[in-house]
């Protein structure tokens, strides 16, 4: 170690020197406001000594030194409060505490010292401001952590809008292109959302389409009740708007009158009339579906297109 180093400052010291001017401060602001005897008329400082009984000379004094050490206490805090306010704002630059030469280290010290020592005289009347400031930070920082969560929240839910759609365009084109491995893989997980979100209109017509349809290729039979199923659940829902409504439970009359193809006797006319009477549902509450009905008579509705209720409703 040469002549013009030494080792660099420790912490332990430099906290020693601040609280030293903080205490330093402190007490010269406490000094400030006391006087050894009684007080000019008007003045603000108050007498250390009083001689009217000797019992209030104890208690003055006593009072007097819980005022010295609160004074000390509030200049060491002061002091640290603002000394590590000009590190953080790099007024003091907080490599210099590793600073090996003795001139730089004495500058240092010596201004530290000098600032904590304002800095303590000074913390009564600043530490106040500072606390509503510091309060009125946190406040502002506490209203954007809240504005921050609020947004994280939004763009959570539009990805997850965003993600469920996906998953119901997805359904679709699958549906469009009669792909056995994509059917099942939709299907399940057409599902899966359905289950999440039961009063989605498109889903329910695509998740009870991968049950009552099937592509070509796919060697299992068309499950038109568990279609029906399917529909049904999502009718039974309240609230279900008319234009929701008269689509879902026209799909629901065409498994119906599927049904109807494959049966006969009793079971035929319970189908068939089912499948009429949702039919009648869905054009009262939409009219405009009476053209679906029409271009469906000889595929979906091709069990109850010979009817003459069918005949009626459809206009045919």
């Amino acid at each position: 170690m040469t002549e013009s180093q030494v080792a660099p400052l420790s912490i332990g010291y430099i906290i020693w020197l601040v609280a030293l001017g903080g205490t330093i401060g402190g007490l010269a602001q406490f000094l400030a406001k006391v006087t050894l005897w009684h007080a000019h008329p008007g003045s603000q400082r108050e007498p250390l000594f009083a001689f009217d009984e000797e019992m209030m000379v104890y208690l003055r004094f006593g009072a007097f030194l819980g005022l010295f050490l609160a004074a000390a206490v509030i200049g060491i805090a002061g002091a640290g409060g603002i000394a590590g306010i000009l590190v953080l704002i790099k007024v003091f630059d907080p490599q210099l505490i590793a600073a090996t030469t003795l001139q730089t280290q004495l500058q240092f010290q010596v201004e530290l010292f000098g600032v904590s020592i304002i800095a303590g005289f000074i913390a009564r009347r600043l530490l106040p401001i500072l606390g509503e400031n510091l309060v009125s930070r946190v406040k502002e920082h506490s209203k954007q952590l809240e504005e921050q969560r609020q947004t994280g929240l939004q763009l959570k839910e539009e990805n997850s809008k965003l993600r469920d759609e996906l998953v119901v365009e997805r359904a679709l084109s699958v549906l469009q292109s009669q792909s056995v491995e994509g059917w099942i893989a939709s299907e399940r997980e057409i599902m899966d959302f359905l289950a999440r979100h039961p009063n989605h209109r498109r889903a329910t017509i695509f998740a009870a389409r991968f049950a009552a349809e099937r592509p070509p290729a796919d060697k299992r039979a068309p499950d038109y009740r568990k279609g029906i199923e399917i529909l049904t659940r999502f009718l039974n829902q309240p609230n279900v708007s008319d234009f929701d409504y008269a689509d879902v439970i026209y799909n629901r009359a065409c498994y119906y009158a599927k049904l109807a193809e494959d049966v006969s006797g009793d079971e035929k006319k319970t189908f068939t009339q089912r499948a009429l009477d949702d039919l009648k549902e869905s054009l009262r509450r939409k009219p405009e579906n009476k053209n679906e009905a029409e271009a469906d008579k000889d595929t979906w509705l091709k069990g109850i297109s010979n009817e003459s209720e069918f005949k009626k409703l459809a206009g045919s």
